[in-house]
């Protein structure tokens, strides 16, 4: 028979499973939701229902980003023209993708990027990579961070300043679209730590200027 420890530690992992597959299964609805591009009013209460069934997904980033937002548009019992652009376009960002893209290679979640993205410095400053890059191998990537002067840490520190999204997401993620570091490092933003959560892409365009200065 468990001991009460070894019960409790039971529960909670049970309890963290339930809440990844339900986090599976809502990325899972909401690419349906989008694959005709319109986003009804059925449909948005359908995910608020879900979500209100399903409390401990919704508690969680990033999908506590789209329970409040579909709380605040669907008020009124309507979603007007502005208000479904703005719940497809996060709900796009969620997924990492359109359905008309056919979701290739899983891309990454957009919704924790700064916006608008940071002035990048490198000298002195601590980077983390996370998912697949496009722009080359990691090592590679971690090459030209280094001979920029910049740092580059294995995991989510409070001294990290920018943490890279690759444009895919990795098979190592625990969700198709976003992953612990991505979440770790949006609780450490939150609590005020000088972190920002940049693309792979702006993080190349300012590797480009940095090497090409007279071009930039």
């Amino acid at each position: 028979m468990l001991d009460p420890n070894e019960v409790s530690l039971f529960r909670a992992f049970n309890a963290k499973r339930v809440a990844e597959r339900g986090a599976d299964e809502l990325i899972g609805i909401a690419k349906g939701v989008i694959a005709d591009g319109i986003i009804a009013d059925t449909e948005a209460r359908f995910l608020i229902d879900w979500m209100d069934a399903n409390s401990r997904v919704a508690c969680e980033w990033p999908f506590n980003v789209l329970y409040a937002r579909l709380s605040d548009a669907i008020t009124d019992g309507h979603l007007d023209l502005a208000e479904q652009r703005d719940l497809l376009d996060l709900l796009r960002d969620l997924t990492g993708g359109r359905m008309d893209e056919g979701f290739p290679q899983n891309k990454s979640t957009q919704l924790p990027l700064d916006s608008p993205p940071p002035n990048i410095i490198f000298q002195n400053r601590n980077f983390c990579f996370t998912g697949r890059l496009s722009f080359g191998t990691r090592s590679e990537c971690c090459g030209l961070t280094n001979r920029l002067g910049g740092n580059v840490l294995d995991t989510i520190r409070k001294d990290l300043n920018y943490l890279v999204i690759g444009i895919y997401g990795s098979n190592d993620w625990i969700h198709s679209t976003h992953g612990r570091k991505i979440e770790k490092a949006v609780e450490y933003r939150t609590m005020g730590c000088d972190l920002a959560i940049i693309s792979e892409e702006h993080w190349f365009s300012h590797v480009g200027a940095q090497m090409n200065p007279n071009n930039s």
